[in-house]
């Protein structure tokens, strides 16, 4: 019996461990490995923002490694001119941003990211983001 509760509150930590709202400094390295503080696509990054929210100031520093941007990320718009609906990076209203806890999209030092929006109707799509900088992008086509 004691084995059995020991083994339920280890998935319980884990659970909560997995989910937790994130804080601090990751990467965006397309040819680095995904796990610990790197994801190697945008759409990863922002689908943990809006899935776990954020919990202190995030700094997502992206690597140009991989060549241009070129992903295509979905949105909903009122406004049928944005045919396709996707741009290269789409940002949210994330659980937790603030003005204490901003999340930065930047060149990771010594890098120069391009997102290539020639695929998409738009290189970012703000979605009614708060407290959002991005740094040292540079937004093509």
């Amino acid at each position: 019996m004691k084995a059995l509760s020991l083994c339920l509150l280890a998935a319980l930590v884990l659970a909560n461990v997995a989910t937790a709202q994130l804080g601090g400094l990751y990467t965006i390295n397309p040819i680095a490995p995904t796990g610990g503080t790197n994801y190697t696509a945008l759409a990863d990054a922002v689908n943990d923002l809006l899935t776990q929210g954020v919990a202190a100031p995030c700094i997502f520093e992206i690597f140009d490694d991989g060549g241009p941007y070129t992903g295509s990320m979905p949105f909903l718009s009122n406004n049928v001119g944005w045919a396709p609906s996707t741009a290269v990076l789409v940002l949210g209203q994330w659980t937790g941003a603030s003005a204490t806890n901003r999340v930065t999209f930047r060149a990771a030092t010594g890098e120069s990211p391009v997102f290539d929006a020639s695929s998409n109707s738009m290189g970012v799509f703000w979605n009614g983001a708060d407290y959002v900088t991005l740094e040292g992008i540079e937004i093509i086509n």
